[in-house]
């Protein structure tokens, strides 16, 4: 499992960054929004030929400890959603440092937008399961994990959009 942090500290590319968080407690969500711009970043991420982070982009995450998955919302630095995608996780916790922090299954799940979403990276699961990383029940558990939120949320891409675009834009101008 990758550990992955909510201000991208394991990131080596991004070079400069502003972070801020604050702590949620809606009906929606229960936890901590996390507002991460890549102030300068080399090399930029790309898949297919299509950015999906560079220098000006931001990632806003949602963690809630006690779930298993963290879902991410990434804009372009004209403030246009690039991608909205759940990261499957084995343990979702805040870090002894206060960071929110998960535990990284590999697997994701990307919604594209109305009833239209595709799991992703099976294939990086599958081998962290075959090299011994994972066991049994955690690989068939991202998996499950995966394919119910691929059925549940990409019913709602647009609730969902719109709710990671009202903190997008109280983060950002905080």
């Amino acid at each position: 499992m990758k550990i992955k942090y909510a201000d991208c500290r394991e990131e080596k590319a991004i070079k400069n960054r502003i972070y801020k968080q604050i702590q949620v407690d809606d009906y929606e969500f229960q936890g901590y929004v996390c507002y991460m711009n890549a102030i300068e970043m080399d090399p930029k991420f790309e898949v297919n030929g299509k950015t999906i982070m560079d220098s000006g982009y931001t990632k806003l995450e949602f963690y809630s400890p006690g779930k298993r998955y963290v879902l991410t919302a990434v804009y372009d630095d004209k403030d246009d959603i690039v991608e909205l995608y759940f990261d499957i996780s084995n343990k979702v916790y805040i870090g002894p440092d206060g960071m929110p922090t998960q535990e990284d299954m590999y697997i994701d799940v990307v919604i594209v937008s109305e009833n239209e979403s595709r799991i992703i990276d099976q294939d990086e699961l599958e081998d962290a399961y075959k090299s011994g990383e994972l066991t049994e029940k955690e690989y068939y558990g991202a998996i499950k994990m995966a394919e119910k939120i691929n059925k549940v949320f990409s019913k709602y891409y647009s609730r969902v959009r719109k709710y990671t675009d009202n903190y997008y834009k109280e983060l950002k101008s905080r």
